[in-house]
């Protein structure tokens, strides 16, 4: 529950349209209450979740496709607005997520005690440690797993 919570928010937080002010704060302020109420195991499967947001390949692929058009014809009011699209496209939603945090109260303190809690998982695990990715997973392991 709590993790497909968390994927709401960020899902939602990263669709929030530029210049909204009011949406993101809300969500902001609900993705840093659920985030503070894990435990450590379950910020470190939020942080690799966050970490796995990625571009829309299908977006990205028709924004090409929309500049090259624009290109081809010769429409330069056409081109820089798919110039732009691309552009936007081409940002991960784990940047737009952690600009938008940033601009909200306590957003910057919140931010620097998720990057403590990532280095501090890195520590634990030791400078020769097996360089996969946490589970993606909130929920501590299961006993005897």
């Amino acid at each position: 529950a709590d993790e497909q919570r968390l994927r709401g928010l960020l899902r939602e937080i990263a669709q929030t349209p530029p210049g909204d002010d009011v949406l993101p704060a809300r969500l902001g302020k609900s993705l840093m209450s659920a985030y503070e109420a894990l435990q450590p195991p379950g910020r470190l499967g939020f942080l690799s979740i966050l970490a796995r947001q990625d571009v829309d390949l299908s977006t990205v692929r028709r924004s090409c496709q929309n500049l090259l058009a624009a290109e081809d014809d010769c429409r330069a009011a056409a081109s820089l607005r798919a110039r732009g699209a691309l552009r936007e496209a081409l940002e991960p939603p784990s940047e737009r997520i952690i600009g938008r945090l940033a601009q909200q109260p306590g957003g910057l303190r919140f931010l620097v005690a998720m990057r403590a809690d990532l280095l501090s998982a890195l520590a634990q695990r030791g400078p020769f440690a097996e360089a996969a990715p946490p589970s993606p997973s909130l929920s501590p392991p299961a006993a005897g797993s």
